[in-house]
């Protein structure tokens, strides 16, 4: 499931140029990916190859870049920066792009490289995926004063027609640019909706993708991209994290940043809701069990212990045996370490600070202290 594709030698990228042909799509796309978000994943892929020759790439010429060995750095390079947002916004482009890296079978320092970058979409609130604001008051400009230009040509055509001499040419398109006021905030609000649209397909495709990479370092962010609102990315991050979670060893404890264990606990909590089909939630719930075991800090224990008690008479509950064990043992080891580390720490004293016996004297006059030695 998800899992990168091997046929990716430079012999069959003819017969991978069109990524959209039935024969090709089951490795394009990954096996065993729900039907429902197969189709969405297609629709999404099909409308960006359409309309990315619009923004100056071709769609095969990409396709054909990617899926084959011999890609040049500074190709890679130009790949990662079609995925900036920061100019243009979320485009055709940068969605095409995102599932072709994800695609390509990349060196292990681009794979990696890759990851951070659509990790980083993944992550990214939907509004700064979104074109400067600049910009998007020139593009809203520009199509209110097409549409206004329109108008003007349609009623000077009418006029033609029908034969109306009241108005001269010039009197009607001005007329006709008057709308340009009252559509502004219209298409400005129809340009904004469009790009919220793309952005959560951008990200919702860098879900898929970094899941087809295979680095683990990406587990925070999918983790805490399946408990997102947004049903479809919560599901294709799902999806992804499904994948990388049995990749993780007991060596990526503590590697994971300090939110790992919390986020991984919340989504156990959730296992019972997720929209998957009784086989895969029993099954990604024995992962998420897994996982903690791992990587999870001793605050796991409660969840784990729920999700057994939750999920008695299946596998999960073994998983959770297995997983309690690693986690007592980690609560032991750093509660010996934190002993350990307050025994090693001195008082502080300070200069001016006069250290007394313990043993108290009877002479307790402070002028026979100071008394000098008899003399012989």
């Amino acid at each position: 499931m998800l899992t990168r594709s091997e046929n990716s030698s430079p012999v069959d990228v003819d017969q991978r140029l069109d990524p959209l042909d039935a024969r090709t799509l089951p490795t394009a796309l990954a096996h065993d990916l729900p039907r429902s978000h197969d189709a969405r994943l297609k629709r999404i892929i099909e409308v960006a190859m359409r309309r990315s020759g619009s923004y100056g790439v071709a769609g095969k010429a990409l396709l054909t870049t990617f899926t084959s060995n011999d890609y040049l750095d500074s190709e890679f390079g130009t790949a990662l920066k079609m995925l900036d947002t920061s100019q243009f916004g979320t485009t055709p482009t940068s969605k095409l792009t995102a599932w072709l890296l994800g695609l390509a079978p990349l060196r292990e320092g681009h794979r990696k490289a890759a990851a951070r970058a659509l990790t980083k979409l993944v992550s990214a609130p939907p509004s700064s995926l979104l074109m400067p604001a600049i910009s998007l008051f020139g593009l809203t400009l520009f199509w209110s004063l097409i549409l206004s230009i329109a108008f003007s040509l349609f009623a000077l055509i009418l006029g033609a027609i029908f034969g109306v001499r009241a108005f001269y040419p010039e009197s009607i398109i001005v007329a006709g640019l008057l709308p340009t006021i009252p559509l502004f905030p219209v298409v400005l609000l129809g340009i904004h909706l469009g790009q919220l649209k793309s952005a959560l397909e951008l990200k919702y495709i860098a879900a898929h993708a970094v899941g087809r990479l295979g680095v683990v370092e990406a587990i925070p962010e999918l983790a805490e991209a399946s408990l997102e609102r947004s049903s479809a990315l919560s599901e294709m991050s799902g999806l992804s994290l499904h994948v990388l979670l049995p990749m993780l060893t007991p060596e990526h404890y503590g590697r994971l940043g300090p939110h790992v264990t919390r986020f991984l606990c919340r989504l156990l909590k959730r296992t019972p809701d997720f929209k998957l089909e009784e086989p895969l939630r029993e099954t990604y719930a024995v992962n998420l069990v897994n996982a903690l075991g791992k990587v999870g800090g001793p605050e796991a224990i409660e969840a784990v212990q729920a999700a057994a008690n939750r999920w008695r008479g299946s596998s999960v509950v073994s998983a959770a045996e297995r997983a309690l064990a690693l986690l007592e043992e980690r609560k032991r080891n750093e509660t010996a370490r934190a002993s350990l580390l307050r025994g090693a720490e001195q008082p502080v004293i300070e200069p001016g600070e006069l250290l007394r016996a313990s043993v108290e004297t009877k002479d307790e006059k402070p002028e026979l202290l100071l008394r000098p030695l008899d003399s012989d």
